[in-house]
C-alpha cells in the first residue's frame, strides 16, 4: 500500500514509465489502474495498456526515447527486450 502514493505522483506528474510485467493482463491491469487514479482529472498522458513488439508504434517510441526522451507516456510490456528497445 505504501508504494500507491509514490505511483500516484508519477502518473500526476506525468513521468514516462514503462510498466513491465509478467503477462498481457497485468501489464494492462496496472496500467489501467495508474490512469484510474488520476479520476476526475483527464491526464494528457499517452497510455498504451499493452504494447507488442509488432505495433508500428514501438520504433516511433524507441526514436523518440533516443532523442528528446519517451515523454509523458505510460506503456505496460512483458517482453524484455522491449525495454532495452525503449527504454535506452
Amino acid at each position: 500500500m505504501y508504494l500507491l502514493w509514490p505511483l500516484w505522483e508519477l502518473a500526476l506528474t506525468e513521468t514516462p514509465l514503462i510498466v513491465v510485467g509478467e503477462d498481457p493482463q497485468e501489464c494492462s491491469h496496472v496500467v489501467l489502474l495508474l490512469m484510474s487514479l488520476l479520476a476526475p482529472l483527464r491526464p494528457c498522458t499517452d497510455y498504451r495498456p499493452y504494447l507488442t513488439l509488432y505495433e508500428g508504434d514501438v520504433k516511433d517510441f524507441a526514436a523518440r526515447a533516443k532523442q528528446t526522451g519517451l515523454g509523458n507516456a505510460v506503456l505496460g510490456v512483458s517482453n524484455p527486450y522491449l525495454v532495452t528497445y525503449i527504454g535506452g
